[in-house]
C-alpha cells in the first residue's frame, strides 16, 4: 500500500469555546492548552473506510498498544502493530515482515500526540475555525476547519470525537483533487487483550531489517558514485541518524539522512536509485531551479517535499514543520559532495 500524504493529521480540542457555535481561534492557544493533559489511551475499536478503496480496522489497548489491518475488499494487505516500544509493519502482497524499534514515535498514532503535532503544523499557514454541537455516528464532535492563507494549499476538516478525540472523519482538498475517510463504527471500552497483537503465523513471511546504521563518510560507496548532501554545520543542523533503509521486493534499498535544526525542526533527506517512483503531476509540484538542476517542489499544509533527480539518484527533501520554499532552495543550493573514498 503506497504511503498517503493525507496519513499525518488527527486532531481535536477540549473545552474551548463552549457554548459557542463557530469561532476562529490560535492554533497555538489549543496546543497550551492541550498540553496541560496527559494522554490516557482508551481502549477502542474501530473501522474506517479510504475513499482509495481500502478499508482500516484499528484495536488500541488501554496501554496505548494498537493494531491497524488494512484490506483491499475482503482482501488483507498490511497490518501494523504498535505494541510497546516495536513496531511490527507486516506485508501480506509483498510476504515480508519489517520489525521498528521506537525512538517514542510509537505515540504519534495516540490522538493527543498527533493533535499537538498537526496544529504545530499548521500554526503559520492556515487559520482555523471550531463549530460544536453536531454529531458523527450520534457522538458529540469537534468539527475543525482549517483554511490555508495562501491560494493552492490544502484546505481540511475534521470530526473529532469530544469524548476520546479520536477523528472520526477527515477531508483534505483543494482545487485539483480530495481525499476522505469516513468512520463506520466507533466501539469504547472493548474487552481488549494481549493476543490481540500478536503477530499470528508469519510462517509464509520473510524478517526483513527495516533499518542498518551507515557512517555518513561510507554514503557515497553504497551508492558507488559521489552523493549531494546539506552542509548540516552550514545550515546549523544536527545530523541525529544515517541509515540505509529497505524498499521492498524488487527496489534497491535507499539512504536517509535525519537532520535536526536550532529550532527542533526536523528534516528528512533520502537518496536513491529508483527513479521509476518519481511521478510527476505538474498541478502538485512546482518548479525551480538550483544549482542548475530542476526540483520538483510540493508544498501541502503540512508535508513539505523537495524532489530532484541528478547523475542518476534520486534525492528527496522532506519535512511536515513550517517551512519556508525559498529556505528550501537555500539549502540544496549550498549542499556539498562527498566523494567515494578511495581503496
Amino acid at each position: 500500500m503506497r504511503k498517503m500524504w493525507v496519513s499525518v493529521i488527527s486532531l481535536m480540542i477540549g473545552t474551548l469555546l463552549a457554548g459557542c457555535e463557530a469561532a476562529l481561534v490560535k492554533p497555538e492557544d489549543i496546543i497550551r492548552e492541550a498540553l496541560e493533559g496527559e494522554e490516557q489511551p482508551v481502549a477502542y475499536e474501530a473501522e474506517t473506510f479510504h475513499d482509495e478503496g481500502f478499508t482500516e480496522k484499528i484495536l488500541v489497548n488501554t496501554n496505548g498498544d494498537m493494531r491497524q489491518d488494512f484490506y483491499m475488499g475482503s482482501i488483507p494487505t498490511q497490518s501494523h502493530i504498535y505494541r510497546g516500544d516495536t513496531m511490527y509493519e507486516l506485508d501480506y502482497e509483498g510476504k515480508t515482515i519489517i520489525e521498528k524499534e521506537s525512538d517514542g514515535s510509537n505515540t504519534k498514532h495516540l490522538p493527543l500526540k498527533r493533535l499537538t503535532t498537526t496544529i504545530d503544523q499548521l500554526a503559520d499557514t492556515h487559520t482555523m475555525e471550531v463549530t460544536n454541537g453536531e454529531k458523527y455516528l450520534e457522538r458529540d464532535v469537534h468539527h475543525l476547519i482549517f483554511e490555508p492563507k495562501e491560494e493552492g494549499d490544502m484546505r481540511a476538516e475534521y470530526w473529532v470525537d469530544k469524548e476520546t478525540f479520536i477523528i472520526l472523519r477527515e477531508v483534505i482538498e483543494n482545487e485539483f483533487e480530495a481525499y476522505e475517510m469516513t468512520t463506520k463504527f466507533l466501539r469504547l471500552d472493548v474487552n481488549v487483550t494481549d493476543s490481540d497483537f500478536e503477530l499470528g503465523d508469519t510462517s509464509g513471511l520473510e524478517q526483513l531489517v527495516a533499518k542498518e546504521y551507515i557512517p555518513l563518510e561510507e554514503i557515497p560507496d553504497f551508492f558507488d558514485q559521489p552523493v549531494w548532501l546539506p552542509d548540516h554545520e552550514l545550515n546549523n543542523w544536527e545530523i541525529v541518524g544515517t541509515f540505509i533503509k529497505y524498499k521492498g521486493v524488487g527496489s534497491e534499498d535507499s539512504v536517509v539522512v535525519n537532520y535536526v535544526d536550532d529550532g527542533d525542526r526536523e528534516f528528512v533527506f533520502e537518496v536513491d536509485r529508483n527513479l521509476h517512483r518519481v511521478q510527476w503531476e505538474p498541478e502538485i509540484y512546482s518548479e525551480e531551479t538550483a544549482r542548475d538542476v530542476m526540483i520538483r517542489m510540493s508544498w501541502e499544509p503540512s508535508a513539505h517535499q523537495a524532489v530532484w533527480i541528478e547523475n542518476d539518484l534520486r534525492y528527496d527533501l522532506f519535512t511536515q514543520q513550517d517551512w519556508a520554499r525559498d529556505d528550501a532552495i537555500r539549502v540544496i543550493e549550498s549542499m556539498t559532495v562527498l566523494e567515494v573514498e578511495s581503496d
